[in-house]
């Protein structure tokens, strides 16, 4: 066993072959995986499915992918972009408008305990209440504050710069193949799942 070549070395982030467990066989639809044949120094994808033959060279599948990427650009004239531009800043602002009111009522419900806690704390000084059951409703009440403080912070209703993002967004929409042909292992697995998240 000592003579026989055994082990490989994987490298799940390897630049060569960023749609490695992204592609699927069209015959068995499981992931395609990726290896380096050794007689030609290539990269390949091939299906794991025992009898399934599906066995594509990755340089082969990359130009495929980058077509098919072309085929979702977005081009607008400067007008159609100023338009959509306007949809989009009028559609984040519409969906926004429920989150503000949610935090709103967040805002409400935190007032409302911290009152709660201050009048506590009075009737604890005043000694209306044992020290037993002034513990016992803090620890309560500054429970409940920190839920909802959880809660406020996952919001955040608030984008500073969103002309910035929607304009990056539509720039980035007019190139999808060459922003993915140009970036790094990490960019194209993003923008791959980010175009066909199944």
């Amino acid at each position: 066993m000592s003579l026989r070549k055994q082990g490989y070395k994987t490298n799940p982030e390897n630049e060569d072959i960023p749609l490695k467990r992204f592609l699927k066989c069209d015959t068995c639809g499981k992931y395609l995986r990726a290896y380096k044949a050794k007689k030609n120094n290539e990269y390949y994808h091939k299906c794991c499915t025992i009898g399934c033959k599906c066995n594509k060279r990755a340089d082969s599948l990359h130009s495929t992918f980058e077509d098919m990427l072309s085929e979702y650009n977005v081009e607008f004239d400067d007008d159609m972009k100023s338009l959509v531009k306007l949809q989009m800043i009028a559609t984040y602002n519409q969906l926004s408008e429920q989150k503000k009111e949610d935090t709103l009522e967040i805002e409400r419900q935190i007032k409302d305990l911290k009152k709660k806690l201050e009048r506590l704390e009075e009737r604890f000084i005043e000694e209306e209440i044992s020290k037993d059951m002034y513990e016992k409703y803090r620890t309560k009440y500054t429970g409940e504050k920190q839920e909802i403080e959880k809660q406020l912070g996952k919001i955040g209703y608030k984008v500073s710069n969103l002309e910035y993002y929607i304009d990056s967004a539509l720039n980035l929409s007019s190139k999808l193949a060459t922003v993915w042909h140009s970036s790094d292992y990490i960019n194209k697995q993003q923008l791959q799942f980010l175009i066909f998240p199944d």
